[in-house]
């Protein structure tokens, strides 16, 4: 039986980590890019996504908790670290619409803020 074979073009954050879940998975993958992997040419602002997604609603955290554990994992598994967590600030009125909704959120979910 001859394994699946995917291509997965673009190599960016989303890309790469396709490419490497299907292959963690036995799946023969080929990824396409612009760039010769690894370079600077990318743009990852998943910590700012988090606090953007608490302010939109306590739904997002689940799925942020599994990709930051992801994220941690590649940490694990690779000699070079993928990542490093190193905070944010996230300004608004108390009572507007953004400051508000991180409040709820991280209430929800016990997240610690200095709302």
């Amino acid at each position: 039986m001859s394994k699946t074979k995917v291509i997965v073009v673009d190599l960016g954050a989303h890309g790469s980590s396709t490419a490497y879940h299907l292959a963690s998975r036995g799946i023969d993958v080929t990824g396409i890019d612009q760039f010769h992997p690894p370079h600077a040419d990318g743009f990852v602002t998943w910590p700012f996504q988090d606090i953007q997604r608490y302010r939109e609603g306590p739904g997002y955290v689940p799925m942020l908790q599994r990709a930051r554990g992801l994220w941690n994992q590649l940490n694990r598994d690779f000699e070079k670290r993928s990542f490093q967590v190193t905070g944010g600030l996230f300004m608004g009125q108390p009572t507007g619409d953004a400051m508000t909704g991180i409040q709820k959120t991280s209430r929800v979910h016990n997240i610690e803020t200095m709302c």
